[in-house]
């Protein structure tokens, strides 16, 4: 059997960006790095003109705070709390606590960049999906990256601080694994005002005859690169009498009609 469409709250699907935006990627100055460097790209309206840079490097994350692309002003290198399972191991991971923003009518708050060492999932179900084993495969050491704020999304009231939703990306979604990239040229890109897509959580289920399946599904702003589904925390911002719909086909015997059904998901995450 197969899911052939799934239906969400029309309050929320027609409140959609008719195209993606070209993004400017260009960076106006930034400082001497110790290490090297890695980059994303947060836009937060809906013309791309509000764009805040992130630079990971090593133990300090750049961020462009007001967006006007120069990287080395006062305030803008956030120093990490970094995780090591041993004193003078390489670190696990790193946590960067950024906090408030300076674009916007209404800035974007509580920004938090998490980076994990994607061998950290290979015991898990997250080990399992294709991109994280790929990016193993490149790089023992490679990160998975996880970013969590609180922005304005216009027609949408959010359960957050003065109305703004609370978005997390990463560190995968369907399209693989959310990880800065080596250059600006490549950064990948999270578009809070982007469309909204509806999808599967991490994997598509599959769906057998006499067996349970669970599955979890996710509504997030569109971003672009792999891991860049920028997810919308339900609550406070989904209204909870509100449940998406999956239409599921179940295959027939040969020259009978495939069997339909529709199945309202009332559970929350």
């Amino acid at each position: 059997m197969r899911i052939i469409g799934v239906s969400i709250w029309a309050v929320i699907v027609t409140k959609l960006v008719a195209a993606t935006p070209e993004f400017d990627r260009r960076i106006g100055k930034e400082p001497k790095y110790q290490g090297q460097p890695s980059y994303c790209l947060l836009v937060f309206d809906a013309e791309a003109k509000q764009r805040v840079w992130l630079v990971h490097d090593g133990e300090s994350l750049y961020v462009d705070r007001n967006g006007n692309g120069d990287l080395t002003e006062a305030g803008e290198k956030v120093a990490a709390r970094v995780a090591r399972a041993k004193t003078n191991e390489e670190p696990e991971g790193y946590l960067f606590e950024v906090g408030t923003l300076k674009v916007g009518k209404l800035p974007p708050k509580s920004l938090t960049v998490t980076a994990i060492r994607l061998k950290r999932f290979e015991d898990g179900p997250p080990g399992e999906l294709p991109a994280v084993r790929a990016a193993l495969q490149r790089d023992r050491m490679a990160l998975g990256y996880m970013v969590r704020v609180e922005a304005e999304r216009p027609g949408i009231k959010g359960g957050g601080d003065g109305g703004r939703v609370d978005f997390v990306s990463g560190p995968t979604d369907l399209n693989g694994v959310l990880q800065f990239a080596p250059t600006p040229s490549e950064a990948p890109v999270l578009h809070y005002a982007g469309p909204l897509d509806l999808n599967f959580y991490t994997i598509k289920p599959e769906l057998q005859v006499g067996r349970g399946v669970e599955f979890v599904l996710v509504v997030g702003a569109r971003g672009s690169g792999p891991g860049t589904l920028a997810m919308i925390a339900y609550e406070g911002t989904v209204p909870k009498e509100l449940h998406p719909v999956a239409e599921i086909t179940f295959p027939a015997k040969e020259g009978e009609k495939p069997i339909t059904e529709r199945v309202e998901l009332k559970d929350r995450c």
